[in-house]
This record gives structure tokens, sequence and C-alpha cells, in this order.
């Protein structure tokens, strides 16, 4: 894994946008989708005057590695939920795994990498910033393999449970399969 670079946070008095380059892919979607917001040239390339606070929003919920995160000012804080969200993982074609739901990324150690609700991890091996996609399998042509079934029956769609490690290789997952995190010692 390449240098950890700090997280840059631009904020206004009702809205805060971080950006995480450590695990941005560089997809542009922010600079084409809201160009009044996130402009590259400028020294502080995210203006959060630059637009509404809805369109920021918007714009960084659908953010595919999960770089782009947000608090508004006046946002309640969450009610505690007894029940565990589902994780999904979606096999991008010739692409990442993208993440939704949340997740904690740590270290053959268990030292946390990253806390987050989203990201895109590197299928191709290629990235300079492992485990996070940085797009590098778009510059290499790589392409992924896609199983109609696992190759190995012994891995469940329900891999996931709390306090339990991750030991599925993400080749061996379907094209948009759901994973789901399991709640209770089961």
């Amino acid at each position: 894994m390449s240098e950890v670079k700090r997280v840059h946070e631009y904020s206004n008095d009702q809205i805060t946008v971080r950006f995480d380059p450590n695990v941005c892919q560089h997809s542009a979607v922010c600079i084409k989708e809201l160009p009044s917001v996130f402009d590259i040239h400028r020294k502080r390339w995210i203006d959060v005057n630059g637009d509404s606070n809805d369109k920021i929003v918007d714009l960084v919920k659908k953010y595919p590695s999960g770089a782009l995160t947000y608090t508004l000012a006046q946002q309640p804080e969450p009610e505690p939920v007894a029940e565990v969200e589902p994780i999904t993982i979606t096999i991008v074609p010739n692409g990442s795994a993208r993440i939704v739901g949340k997740v904690r990324i740590v270290d053959l150690e268990g030292n946390l990498i990253l806390e987050t609700e989203k990201c895109s991890l590197c299928r191709c091996g290629l990235s300079e910033k492992k485990p996070f996609c940085d797009g590098a399998h778009k510059r290499a042509g790589w392409q992924g393999e896609a199983h109609s079934q696992p190759q190995n029956p012994a891995y469940s769609k329900n891999i996931f449970r709390p306090g339990c490690g991750w030991n599925l290789p993400l080749s061996n997952l379907n094209l948009g399969e759901t994973i789901t995190h399991l709640s209770g010692d089961g």
C-alpha cells in the first residue's frame, strides 16, 4: 500500500464534506456531475458553497468509492438500531468489488484501515492503494471473470458474522450478488 495521505475537510456553517484520497478511485464522478463544487484546478478543489447542500449530498451518496463523505451541521444523532443492516457487495464487471453497508476493513493483525458505509475493493491486484481500488484495472484493460456458481460449494452467501473474518476470494462472487451480514452468534 502506498503512503497514507490525510483526509481533507471542506466546510461551511451547514455542511462538511470530507475527501479521503487513500480510497479514491479517480472515477471523476464528482467533477463531471457537479463541477461548481468539485474543480481540481482550484487549490481548495471542493467548494461547499458552489451548489445546494441537497445536490452535494445526492452526489456524495452515489459516489462509488466512499472517498467522499458528508456531515450536516444540524443532523440529529441517529437512533440506536437493534437490527444489523445488510452489507451488499457488488462485483463490477471488469472492475472493483463495491461494498455498501457499515463495514470495518482491517489488516491481518486486526488494525483498523477504514470504517465506512461504502468503498470499492481492488479485484485485479494492480491497485497502488490496496486493498482499495484506484482504477488501475481500467488503465491496464484488466478483465475479471464472472462465475455463474461459486467455484467452491463450501462458500456460503451468508459469510459475514460479527467478530469473524472474511475468507471468500472476491473472484468467486457472482456479478451483482448480495452478501448478507448476519447478526447474533450463528
